[in-house]
């Protein structure tokens, strides 16, 4: 059964613009937009645009994160240097119970997306210091942690520190064998 029209455990489908106010709602909660790194207005027009934006993208892919059939968050892989091949991953999770029970498994799917359904060699992650949740589940995913970037980040009125986490496509092959699930966020299975 595919992770793609699974209605059991994880499964992701194509955001639509009937899921903007949803994507909107969680993104400007307070427990998720602390740990963003960009500021958005609660606007549904700009959403709504924002995700019609995103049609077509060569360089962007996001899918609504779901357990059970029911949605639970979002994610996103952007190509950051088309010419090396390197991407970075965004996730949030709207539904706060499924936080301890899906962070480590939806990572698995994005990573198995990232180097095998798109290609890339290296994905790297900025994570705002303090977010010990994401950064436990970088760790818990092969994630390596090269380095903090000191007051990198102004939120309200402090500077945050931004920790960097990469991993690299031959890194991922060898450490994805610790949880043998090879599917990617449309249910293939790369063996």
């Amino acid at each position: 059964m595919s992770a793609h029209s699974s209605e059991t455990g994880l499964s992701y489908r194509q955001p639509t613009l009937a899921d903007a106010k949803m994507l909107l709602d969680w993104r400007t909660r307070p427990d998720i937009a602390r740990w963003s790194f960009s500021e958005i207005d609660y606007d549904l027009a700009k959403q709504e645009a924002w995700l019609a934006s995103c049609e077509g993208k060569p360089d962007f892919t996001h899918r609504i994160i779901r357990m059970n059939g029911v949605p639970i968050g979002y994610c996103s892989i952007t190509v950051t240097d088309a010419a090396a091949r390197i991407g970075t991953v965004g996730v949030y999770l709207g539904d706060v119970k499924s936080r301890s029970t899906a962070a480590a498994m939806y990572f698995i799917h994005i990573l198995n997306h990232v180097f095998f359904a798109l290609g890339l060699n290296k994905v790297v992650n900025q994570i705002m210091s303090g977010n010990e949740r994401l950064r436990r589940a970088q760790l818990l995913t092969g994630y390596r942690e090269v380095g903090v970037l000191r007051d990198h980040l102004r939120k309200g009125d402090s500077l945050q520190d931004v920790h960097i986490f990469e991993q690299t496509r031959d890194e991922w092959t060898r450490f994805r064998k610790k949880y043998r699930d090879w599917r990617d966020l449309d249910g293939i299975e790369w063996i």
